[in-house]
Order: C-alpha cells, then structure tokens, then sequence
C-alpha cells in the first residue's frame, strides 16, 4: 500500500477537464470524463445531458438514448418540463428515426396544455421519419396529430399520401373527405387535387377544377 495514496479527483474536477477536453473536440476523453463521475452517481442528470449528444457522434445509439431519457427524466423530477422538452428535441435531431422520441416531446406538450405545439411536433416528426424511410411510424405520429387536431391541412394532407402508398386508399379517402367542409379557395384545391390524385376520374377532376 502506498504511503500517500493519490486523493480522487472531485466531481468538480473531473467535469472541469471532461467540460474542456469536449471544447476541444477530444470526445473520446470527455466521454470517459463523464462516465467516470456517473459510475460515482449513475443518475446525475447534468451529465447525462453533456455526455449523451457525444454518445450519440460516436455511433453509440442505445447508451446515447439512455442518456437523453436519464437526462430528461432528472430534470423532470425536478419539475422542469420545458428543459426535458429541449433534452427530447436534442435527443430527435440525434435520432430522427425514433419515434418515441417525438412521442415523448408531444407528451410533455399536452402535460402543459399547448395542443398546437404537440401536433406541430407530431407533423415535424413524421416528416423527419418519412425521409427516413420510417413510414409506419411516421403514419403513426399523424394519426396521433389527427386525433389532437382534426382540421390541420398538412397533417391530413401528409398522412392521407402516405396511405395512399401503404394501399390504405379508404382510410386516405375518408381523411380528405373530412377535409372539405373545413377548407376553402386554395386550401381546399388542394384537398381536391390530393383527391383526384386517389381516385383519377372525371367527378374528382371536375370537383378538383371546381372546388
């Protein structure tokens, strides 16, 4: 044993040389920074937040995603739902793909009553998803906007040519047709050429030339 055993370094330091070891672009030894103060505290949702995002860089998707949601769900208990909304939103741009991820977002919208911002959430997400090539899920997300905000153009728009191309040309039909009576003059030609673009014939032609 020695005489004099090294002290270990404080929290405080560790995250002072992993803050500046990440400045610098040296992930690799902020990350291991990082870990090492999560293996004193696993639920340290400061640093979860800083080391998630270099995770993510680094390819490391599943320990990534662990770290956003340990993030958001500290910062959560604290009761700050506006900062575990923006930890979700760094988490979906990381990950486009996931849908949980918009799921999550929209959540937090509804728990403070904001409809508008989780359906644009939902549409934002289904879109990021569609050039994914994640159409289930991107049909999934604007089902769920549809059930928040039945008369949103683009959500009805989008989610009705994305079941045109799974096929599911009822359901896609009966979205445009309860489209309708609540557009008007452009809005509604749009309706109208989505629906002539369903089912090309002369009724939805005429109707789509005279909304």
């Amino acid at each position: 044993m020695a005489l004099f055993a090294r002290k270990p370094k404080s929290r405080t330091q560790l995250m002072a040389a992993a803050d500046k070891a990440r400045s610098q672009g040296k992930n690799k030894k902020a990350i291991a920074g990082y870990k090492e103060i999560l293996s004193r505290d696993p639920d340290d949702a400061v640093v979860h937040a800083k080391v998630a995002p270099l995770l993510a860089k680094k390819g490391q998707r599943d320990e990534s995603l662990k770290s956003f949601e340990a993030a958001a769900a500290g910062q959560m208990k604290e009761g700050f739902v506006d900062r575990a909304v923006a930890i979700y939103v760094q988490a979906a741009e990381c990950f486009p793909d996931e849908r949980r991820l918009w799921d999550r977002i929209a959540d937090l919208h509804e728990t403070r009553d904001r409809k508008a911002d989780a359906v644009a959430v939902l549409f934002g997400g289904a879109k990021r998803m569609t050039k994914a090539r994640k159409r289930d899920g991107a049909v999934i997300l604007l089902r769920r906007a549809r059930e928040l905000d039945r008369s949103h153009l683009e959500v009805g728009l989008l989610l009705a040519r994305l079941l045109k191309k799974m096929k599911k040309r009822d359901e896609a039909k009966g979205i445009l047709e309860s489209l309708v009576p609540l557009t008007s003059g452009k809005s509604r030609r749009r309706v109208r050429g989505a629906m002539f673009r369903l089912a090309p014939g002369f009724g939805t032609l005429w109707r789509w030339i005279f909304p």
